[in-house]
Order: C-alpha cells, then sequence, then structure tokens
C-alpha cells in the first residue's frame, strides 16, 4: 500500500506462480500488450509495464495523436524510450461497400461504444465532437426501457435506427470508409498522428482484401520515397 498525488494505492497482490504456460525458452519472451483507452493511469501502466497498447476503434487521428503523445510521455518520465512502446489503433474500415453495409459496420458499431454510460462521453469528449447527438442516441424510442447497453441486446444489423442519429462527419474522422483510395488516406492520416501499427476492426478479411493490398502498396511507396 503507498500514497502517491494525495490519492491511497493497494496492490494488487503477488501472484508466485503466475507465468505463461508452453513458452519456449530458447526462443525471445512474447511481447505482452495492454488494451487500453490511454488515459490517467492506463498510459502510466502501459509505459511501466508493457510491450506495446491497443487502442479502441471511434478516435479521431487528433484523438490518437493525444494520445500516443501522452503514452510518450510516460515513457519518458520513467526514463524509457518511447519508442519501445508499439502503439496499435484500431480503425473500423468498410472499404467499396453500399450504404447499408457501410452504416452497419461504422454507425451501428459506433453505437454500441456511444450508448456505453460514461464510455460515451469519453469518445465524445476526446474527439472533440457536440455532445447533443449523443443525447439524441440514448433517448431513441429503440432504447426506452432497456435494461443493459445495446451491445448486449442487439446485433448491429438491428441497430440501424438509431445509428442514423450518429452524424456522418463523426464516422467519416474516426472510420476508413469510402473507396478504397479514401481509406487509404484515413489510415495514413492514423499513421501520421503517431500509430505504428494499425488494425481493421468490424469489417471481414474478404472485405478488406482490396484496402490490404492498396496499404501495403502505399506503405511501400512510403518506405521508398
Amino acid at each position: 500500500m503507498g500514497r502517491r498525488g494525495g490519492q491511497l494505492r493497494r496492490a494488487a497482490g503477488t501472484f508466485p506462480h503466475l507465468a505463461l504456460e508452453d513458452v519456449d525458452p530458447s526462443v525471445p519472451a512474447p511481447a505482452v500488450w495492454f488494451g487500453t483507452l490511454g488515459q490517467g493511469l492506463g498510459a502510466k501502466a502501459s509505459a511501466a509495464g508493457f510491450d506495446g497498447v491497443l487502442l479502441p476503434p471511434v478516435f479521431t487521428p487528433t484523438a490518437t495523436r493525444a494520445i500516443v503523445d501522452r503514452l510518450h510521455a510516460e515513457c519518458r518520465a520513467l526514463g524509457r524510450d518511447p519508442q519501445t512502446l508499439r502503439i496499435c489503433q484500431s480503425v473500423i474500415t468498410a472499404p467499396d461497400l453500399d450504404d447499408t453495409e457501410t452504416r452497419t459496420l461504422a454507425h451501428a458499431r459506433a453505437v454500441t461504444y456511444l450508448d456505453a454510460p460514461g464510455y460515451g462521453e469519453m469518445l465524445v469528449q476526446l474527439n472533440g465532437w457536440d455532445p447533443a447527438p449523443l443525447q439524441a442516441l440514448r433517448s431513441h424510442d429503440q432504447f426506452r426501457g432497456m435494461d443493459s447497453v445495446s451491445d448486449l441486446k442487439y446485433h448491429r444489423s438491428e441497430l440501424l435506427g438509431p445509428a442514423s442519429l450518429v452524424p456522418d462527419e463523426w464516422m467519416n474522422e474516426s472510420c476508413a470508409i469510402g473507396s478504397v483510395e479514401q481509406c487509404v488516406a484515413t489510415l495514413a492520416r492514423f499513421r501520421e498522428a503517431g500509430a505504428d501499427e494499425l488494425v481493421t476492426y468490424g469489417s471481414t478479411p474478404d472485405q478488406n482484401a482490396a484496402l490490404a493490398a492498396a496499404w501495403a502498396d502505399h506503405s511501400s511507396l512510403t518506405r521508398n520515397g
């Protein structure tokens, strides 16, 4: 137990028998990543004890940049080289898909985050969005009397009604949607924001095949240019 910054902190405990199983001692130890929002204590924990972090989707590149800067600052505060902490940003992708499928993958998926108490407010704040659409979304008739979050009650294909209240501008900023070329440009903005790696989210490998090929070509040109 200890006190830092005026707050009382308790150790989680000691676990003498906790270990990774089936590890080949002849190969390097596997990297350990942390799924985090990159805020406050999460950023401190990432810098102190993990090889990399996986950031969730529905962040704008601007929000990603702020999180990257925070993670790097925490690393420097500990005397750690920030480049040794890999940062991966999840991005919802819907390349060259029809409007209904795009809205199912992007807008309806975002509903499951936005309607969650606390999480939705955080996304709106970090992304610098107007909170009014969030309140309208949560007041949708489909959610009236709901005793859980939408992600536990509905498949995203059943959320297209509430999803119509998610501004297109939000999705265009935070998701890679539209033509393959537009998706590549969006992914590039996340890399420019400081993400070391990207992971496509929500859509299938088949749906992303053309985007993956185009991104490989873009990355090759970037490295050689």
